[in-house]
């Protein structure tokens, strides 16, 4: 969406799928993590830089607002750099 000529806002809802291992330093046994589907939804905004045509490359500050514990994204927004055709 851009409500302003090269200014971007999204919403990015998705569901990974998360599981592993936790390894302790200290000599306790490994902890298996059961595997379970997890939601995240990213909102942002940022600018899209054209590159002649419809496309571009697009620079975006995003944030997961669920903060579900088992989040790729953890509780920090990041930056993501994307091109567009």
């Amino acid at each position: 969406m851009f409500p302003i000529r090269f200014i971007v806002l999204s919403a990015q809802p998705e569901i990974n799928y998360n599981w592993g291992t936790y390894k302790f330093g200290n000599g306790q046994p490994s902890q298996k993590i059961d595997g379970q589907f997890v939601p995240s939804l990213l909102l942002g905004g940022g600018l899209m830089i054209p590159s002649g045509g419809r496309g571009g490359m697009m620079i975006t500050m995003q944030y997961d607002v669920l903060q579900n514990a088992r989040s790729p994204y953890g509780s920090n927004a990041f930056l993501n750099v994307g091109f567009t055709f």
